[in-house]
């Protein structure tokens, strides 16, 4: 019979091999053989390749959403009572990019070695033209960002919705980016100063994102500004 154990075999070789091969290029075969399991074992939990990459990619992403909805939600509700004056005192930026940014890399503090191959299978998307993956991917993280969005329009009504999806999608970039590449640049015979722990680049990340997005409005774009 399958186990909890057999099932997590099976994400973790999934895991490993859409990394290194791509998801197009990895069949269900090579995951069945690579796991030592048959492929009875991955219809009956995951039901196809598609469901399998939706179950490895929520194992990774349900607890990051959740504790950004959860800190947003915190902030929202301890702010909820005070009386507004200029812009939404309810609302504050840093508080909101921290809620955003930092439950990213403490949530990949606990997913030890695998942790790796979820990150360059990341990469790999972000490099190969996939669109129905990206889709997938994108999917997962509608409601999030939509609420994120929603809270920095409050807390930013001098900014277009425009501009504040934009500056949004930036910090996207920025965390990606950090994310994908802090342990190999720090590694490169470029980096020679004291490494940064996580924290310290929680907080160096959080400080360029918040100045980032209270700059001045974009006077060129379509309807930014007043």
């Amino acid at each position: 019979m399958s186990t909890p154990d057999t099932k997590d075999r099976i994400l973790d070789t999934a895991e490993r091999l859409f990394a290194e091969q791509g998801y197009a290029a990895t069949s269900l075969r090579s995951v069945t053989s690579e796991a030592e399991v048959n492929l009875a074992a991955v219809n009956y939990h995951f039901g196809s390749k598609d469901a399998l990459l939706v179950a490895l990619l929520h194992r990774r992403i349900d607890p990051i959403n959740t504790e950004r909805l959860e800190m947003l939600s915190a902030h929202e509700a301890e702010c909820a009572g005070r009386e507004p004056h200029g812009t939404d005192p309810r609302i504050d930026v840093d508080t909101i990019l921290r809620a955003f940014l930092s439950p990213v890399f403490r949530q990949s503090r606990t997913w030890e070695e695998s942790g790796t191959h979820f990150l360059q299978f990341i990469g790999r998307i972000h490099s190969v033209s996939d669109d129905r993956v990206r889709k997938m991917i994108f999917d997962l993280f509608e409601e999030v960002f939509l609420r994120f969005l929603s809270a920095l329009e409050r807390a930013l009504p001098e900014l277009s919705q425009e501009e504040v999806f934009w500056r949004l999608q930036f910090v996207v970039g920025s965390m990606a980016h950090t994310l994908l590449w802090r342990r190999p640049l720090i590694e490169s015979d470029y980096f020679t100063w004291p490494e940064p722990d996580l924290d310290q680049t929680i907080e160096k990340l959080v400080a360029f994102c918040t100045n980032g997005i209270n700059a001045p409005p974009d006077r060129s774009t379509k309807g930014g500004g007043q």
